[in-house]
């Protein structure tokens, strides 16, 4: 199971059995899941293994100040505000990305599956 969700209607089978004690046939445990409880296999969505999730969380709390410092530097001693110009940079990555497979999560819920890409690639 990753994160809130199956891999198979086969891993619900076997997780009935080894956790509930459940012998259930294929066929009841596919029909009970996908048209009685609306779970479906849905592509997770991918986030990194090295995500620091305390970071994200200061960096929404900061992001307003930052802002507002923005403002005031735009607006200081009372000069009219002067275009902020700001400079970014990507760079283009070629190679092969690994396949993203499916999971059973229930009905309106987005899964989320750790993933550590797996590239041969260059920088251009």
């Amino acid at each position: 199971m990753i994160l809130g969700g199956f891999n198979s209607y086969k891993e619900v089978k076997l997780w009935l059995f080894e956790e509930q004690g459940l012998e259930i046939p294929y066929s009841t445990v596919h029909r009970i899941v996908r048209y009685q409880l609306h779970a479906k296999l849905k592509v997770a969505r991918p986030t990194s293994i090295h995500r620091d999730d305390t970071a994200v969380v200061e960096f929404k709390k900061k992001l307003p100040d930052r802002l507002e410092m923005i403002d005031i530097l735009q607006n200081f001693e009372g000069s009219p505000a002067l275009p902020l110009r700001y400079w970014s940079q990507d760079e283009s990555r070629v190679g092969l990305k690994t396949i993203t497979r499916r999971i059973l999560t229930a009905l309106g819920v987005k899964p989320v599956g750790p993933m550590q890409w797996i590239f041969q690639s260059f920088y251009l």
